[in-house]
């Protein structure tokens, strides 16, 4: 008919400052973490001002292109013209039809690079998804094989 009852508590003294180094780790963890954080911002926004600077200039590249080949064709015209009434040289229409052929290459060129700019804004935003029937695995694909 007896009860017997204890407590025991164990209370560390003095830990060796074990406690104050274990927070100063983590308070230093947590500042890298801080500065890899914004340094990862950094770079995004770096990345997606530079995707649309480049989205911009290749549109004004196409605008450029464009008005180039008017010229070409109205050119070509001319020379075609002239020749026809006797005024011209065939020379002159084959060096204004290989102008119009360059000039017809060279907007096609800079339709592709617009087009492939259009892509990297849409990359580096995050809006081009693997769900969108235009998105590309090819890049994907040769990485893979080149590791």
């Amino acid at each position: 008919n007896s009860w017997l009852a204890g407590l025991r508590a164990d209370v560390p003294l003095f830990d060796g400052l074990d406690a104050h180094g274990k927070i100063a780790q983590a308070k230093a963890r947590l500042r890298r973490a801080e500065f890899q954080r914004d340094d990862a911002v950094s770079r995004a926004r770096l990345e997606i001002a530079n995707a649309r600077a480049d989205l911009a200039t290749a549109a004004m590249v196409v605008g450029a292109r464009e008005r180039n080949v008017t010229q070409a064709r109205e050119a070509l015209r001319l020379a075609q013209r002239a020749y026809a009434e006797g005024m011209g040289q065939q020379i002159d229409v084959i060096a204004a039809q290989t102008a119009y052929s360059g000039s017809s290459y060279q907007l096609a060129s800079a339709r592709f690079n617009h087009t492939m700019a259009c892509r990297r804004v849409q990359l580096a935003t995050g809006t081009l998804m693997p769900t969108d029937p235009t998105y590309s695995t090819d890049i994907d694909n040769s990485q893979e094989t080149a590791e």
